[in-house]
């Protein structure tokens, strides 16, 4: 036995893509957000790993001042983290002389990374994300 009316579906698979693809797109713009600061938190922990580690080896050979090492590792942090850091600051803080562990240097990184989606852009109402770095050693006399 032969349906006279059959029920048309052209349209449909066109419809359900359409009421998707904004939930893809937002989990796509999240992923791509989320690597891009997570990448850029990397680098920043490695730069101040990498500035403190400069300043621990040369603050009593070349350095000789906390301007000094704030300078170098300033410079050394931007040298590491290229451009896609902005409104980088950093602070140098000695800690004095323990019995135990000896001389401390912590070098504290603060930038801004620009954030690639708008989706991020606007759950945070700035188009910057904030990221923070912090690394302590020992100074080596």
């Amino acid at each position: 036995m032969k349906l006279k009316h059959m029920k048309k579906e052209n349209g449909q698979a066109m419809v359900e893509f359409a009421l998707v693809l904004p939930i893809l797109l937002l989990v796509f713009a999240g992923i791509i957000d989320f690597g891009w600061i997570f990448h850029n938190q990397l680098v920043a922990n490695n730069a101040s790993r990498e500035a403190a580690r400069y300043v621990a080896i040369h603050y009593y050979v070349d350095l000789n001042s906390d301007e000094a090492a704030r300078l170098k590792s300033n410079e050394i942090i931007v040298d590491y983290v290229g451009s896609s850091f902005s409104g980088i600051s950093v602070s140098i803080t000695k800690s004095p002389d323990d019995t135990i562990t000896g001389e401390k240097v912590r070098v504290h990184f603060t930038g801004n990374v620009k954030v690639l989606t708008p989706l991020l852009d606007t759950i945070l109402g700035s188009d910057v994300f904030p990221l923070e770095a912090e690394c302590t050693m020992r100074v080596e006399k």
